[in-house]
């Protein structure tokens, strides 16, 4: 390893355990991008101080599943920028918005984590296609291979990202950035957003 790990202390969450604390009349209505936003607004509560947001993830999300269709107009990861805004609203906090990146999307993830701030991705396409999670950290590799007919060496740094998923059972996941930007036949496809949140 070259660099890192750099993780924030981004506390996963199973989503099945969150929607089995529904009430009947919510269960079965969590869904990947609402466990991923729970877990975002958890983090900002816990450690940006925006202490208006429910301390007990159970109530945070059954207010995000709640508002789901009202609030944030369903679970369409293309919006999860929106669902963040109003999220963030709903607990009174206007200073602050979700922001969608579709440029430059690795340096600006590194760049969060940097600061502490966690980000929230979605994938289309590839092994995690259709799925959300929340990016908590990254790490740099540096691999040295054989050159073409074992002449000589080349280097290359890797960036693998860490991802706090609801959804798994190892509750970690870790992401090849080489996979993300690959085309749609890859690892992970191309087609992916990065939401991060943006204070006024």
């Amino acid at each position: 390893m070259l660099e890192g790990p750099y993780i924030i202390p981004v506390v996963n969450r199973r989503q099945s355990t969150l929607n089995a604390h529904l009430p009947e009349d919510l269960k079965d209505k969590g869904t990947c991008s609402l466990t991923a936003i729970a877990i975002f607004m958890d983090y900002f509560r816990a450690h940006k101080g925006y202490d208006n947001i429910d301390n007990n993830i159970y109530d945070l999300y059954e207010v995000i599943v709640d508002n789901s269709s009202l609030l944030f107009g369903g679970t369409n990861p293309l919006s999860i920028n929106n669902y963040v805004t109003d999220c963030f609203q709903y607990y009174g906090y206007n200073n602050i918005h979700g922001h969608t990146d579709n440029t430059n999307k690795i340096n600006k993830i590194k760049t969060e984590i940097d600061e502490g701030r966690p980000v929230i991705m979605s994938l289309s396409k590839g092994y995690y296609g259709d799925h959300t999670i929340v990016i908590r950290g990254y790490s740099i590799y540096k691999v040295t291979k054989k050159g073409f007919l074992g002449i000589g060496t080349t280097t290359k740094n890797y960036l693998m990202l860490d991802g706090a998923d609801g959804w798994g059972t190892s509750y970690t996941v870790y992401l090849d950035v080489e996979g993300l930007n690959w085309d749609a036949a890859g690892s992970f496809g191309l087609i992916w957003n990065m939401v991060r949140a943006i204070e006024n």
